[in-house]
């Protein structure tokens, strides 16, 4: 079974759809990478598998129908969103960060110390507010927490996004790292380049629906396809 499945998934805001008929699937321990050019939904997919915008069609997760459960439900169910924009909770210590979102787990669950391991620099801060770290910290604060509600599925919207070179190279090294230990990813990134790197499956969505989805090497060079689904390269 593939951990999610989503199916003809329509939805958006009030008086705007944005979502045209999704077909997507998430397979169990892998890193998919959801490409497309601004505005065509990305964000508003990952939003409505949360649970954080209505949706008609189907979302599977496990087996489990998510169309309709509370964003709490869902992310009990084994679902964490790392958001664009990384919203740390800024008067809180990165240390409180963690520990108001770990959920308790087996040995080998991501505790705060483990996600410390992870990331060595942020446990140098760890006393420190998360609005006082710089937006690289806070992106790792912002994926650590996640983490330590030890998901199933890390859903992961552009987390790249205004950050150095070497802190996305720190991003990229992170996302390879979890789907080596088991942490399923979906990834919606804008930096092509990270995205291929990372990714085992790629899909790519224009207007509301997925047109491409096939291996990251059917890209890589492939400037004249690049430019067809992406409008860059």
């Amino acid at each position: 079974m593939s951990l999610l499945e989503i199916s003809n998934l329509a939805g958006g805001y009030p008086r705007t759809r944005v979502l045209d008929g999704v077909d997507l699937t998430v397979e169990r321990g892998g890193v998919l990478a959801l490409l497309g050019r601004n505005g065509v939904g990305k964000t508003t997919l990952l939003h409505t598998v949360m649970g954080m915008l209505p949706g008609t069609g189907s979302i599977k997760f496990q087996g489990r129908d998510l169309l309709g459960l509370s964003t709490h439900q869902i992310a009990r169910a084994g679902i964490a969103l790392v958001p664009q924009g990384r919203r740390v909770f800024a008067p809180l210590t990165v240390d409180e960060n963690l520990r108001i979102s770990a959920r308790g787990g087996n040995a080998a669950a991501w505790t705060p110390k483990r996600a410390y391991e992870l990331f060595p620099g942020l446990a140098e801060r760890r006393t420190n507010y998360a609005g006082q770290l710089s937006g690289g910290e806070q992106e790792m604060l912002s994926i650590a927490r996640a983490l330590v509600t030890n998901p199933d599925l890390l859903l992961m919207d552009e987390p790249s996004d205004g950050l150095a070179p070497a802190i996305i190279k720190t991003v990229g090294e992170a996302v390879t790292e979890l789907a080596r230990v088991g942490v399923t990813v979906l990834l919606v990134e804008q930096n092509l380049a990270l995205a291929l790197d990372v990714a085992d499956e790629v899909a790519v969505m224009s207007k509301g629906r997925i047109t491409f989805s096939g291996a990251p090497s059917e890209l890589k060079g492939d400037s004249r396809r690049v430019r067809e689904l992406l409008g860059v390269g």
